[in-house]
């Protein structure tokens, strides 16, 4: 499990970088399965009935709204009427994590697709299966 923090609603943001190094023990090859979580995802910028668009990128710290989705670091796109409420969102990204994890530090990047809208959320987790 790799948890990359929050963002208050205060700091609600069109782009969230976070980096941290994992257990030394984590071995990418035995990766089973992984899904990327955000806890309480809210936005701000967008009304209720509006469509939202979150792309997340895994290594590419850089990454902005112009960056192109079809890229292979990115490892999900989370496609979603905001109803006006915060909601965990949770997406299956295994062989995108297999590919992106390697040794060293772990950036992932979550991105509004529309600048205006502006996210936050109580916790941003990949949460990792391997085998033994």
């Amino acid at each position: 499990h790799l948890s990359f923090g929050r963002l208050s609603k205060e700091d609600a943001a069109a782009a969230c970088r976070r980096s941290l190094i994992p257990d030394a023990r984590l071995n990418r090859a035995r990766i089973s399965r992984s899904s990327l979580r955000i806890s309480n995802l809210g936005l701000e910028g967008a009304a209720p009935g509006e469509r939202a668009t979150l792309h997340a990128y895994l290594n590419l710290p850089e990454a902005d709204h112009r960056t192109p989705a079809d890229g292979d670091r990115r490892i999900a796109t989370l496609e979603f009427e905001w109803n006006g409420r915060p909601e965990t969102r949770i997406k299956v990204v295994t062989r995108k994590t297999q590919a992106g994890i390697g040794e060293g530090e772990v950036a992932l990047t979550l991105v509004s697709e529309r600048p205006e809208h502006r996210f936050h959320f109580s916790g941003l987790h990949l949460e990792i299966l391997a085998t033994a």
